[in-house]
């Protein structure tokens, strides 16, 4: 028979579990954004924007990656 004892233990138990499986997860996802973080802000710092779409040989004015002219992919 189970009593109130093995009740309450048995819930302290499961919220014990889950908890460590959020705090586990956070973790695991911190990890991944710090990882992909620093991949992005090293792949930016090697781009070479050109001044000029090679394309359509218009300038870059604003410097993005896509001409602003004939929307082909400058880089």
């Amino acid at each position: 028979m189970i009593g109130p004892y093995q009740i309450i233990l048995a819930i302290i138990f499961v919220l014990t579990l889950y908890t460590i499986l959020k705090v586990f997860q956070k973790s695991k996802k911190n990890k991944t954004n710090l990882l992909n973080e620093s991949i992005t802000s090293t792949e930016i710092k090697n781009i070479n924007i050109p001044e000029t779409c090679p394309h359509c040989k218009n300038p870059n004015t604003k410097g993005i990656r896509i001409c602003e002219w004939c929307g082909n992919q400058i880089i």
